[in-house]
């Protein structure tokens, strides 16, 4: 029986040689201790992988107030490996705001693919937006803001706290294929 609080573990992360993929290797040494105090000989568990922190994509809270122009809302995102690209949609209310165009910013140093669409019958628009390199080059890993939504509020906007979802979000791996990845919706506060 193998007790942890009685005969003790020792877990170790080596961080150059665990952090640079997309799964963590864990090694465990460990002993069992019998009730007269005879312990075994370490026993290692080497190369348990664990998957590593999904990336996300996420909506930064903001505020405005009625009749804004070229409101932005911004988009963040968290990836601890290098991405081919990024693809997200977002859902808002076409009674408070309107989208007028998307920029990307920092990092992501290429233009965006965006439309949007507009529901008339159920009141919500929605923003699609695809970004990737035609060169080829990559979203090096990091975490902070991706994109720039500009955004017109209307000038008849009532008092609200709109929820910015967002329904779907896909990230691509260097290699191309699809990683996972988190989806964060957020709130802009009309007062």
């Amino acid at each position: 029986v193998f007790s942890p609080g009685v005969s003790g573990k020792y877990a170790f992360i080596d961080t150059t040689r665990d952090l640079n993929g997309d799964t963590i290797t864990v090694g465990i040494t460990g002993h069992v201790t019998d009730r007269a105090g005879n312990s075994s000989v370490d026993v290692s568990l080497q190369n348990i992988l664990l998957p590593a922190t999904p990336g996300s994509i996420f909506i930064l809270n903001s505020s405005a107030t009625p009749g804004d122009q070229a409101h932005v809302v911004p988009v963040g995102l968290t990836n601890f490996q290098p991405l081919r690209g990024v693809e997200f949609l977002l859902e808002f209310d076409l009674d408070v705001m309107t989208v007028d165009s998307v920029k990307s910013t920092g990092r992501v140093p290429f233009s965006p693919f965006y439309e949007t669409t507009h529901d008339s019958a159920s009141g919500v628009g929605t923003l699609s937006v695809l970004l990737v390199d035609l060169a080829g080059n990559l979203i090096p890993a990091a975490s902070d803001t991706m994109a720039h939504i500009y955004t017109s509020i209307k000038a008849n906007a009532p008092s609200t706290e709109m929820i910015l979802e967002m329904p779907f979000a896909e990230i691509a791996g260097e290699d191309g294929n699809p990683t996972e990845v988190t989806a964060k919706s957020g709130t802009l506060v009309i007062p």
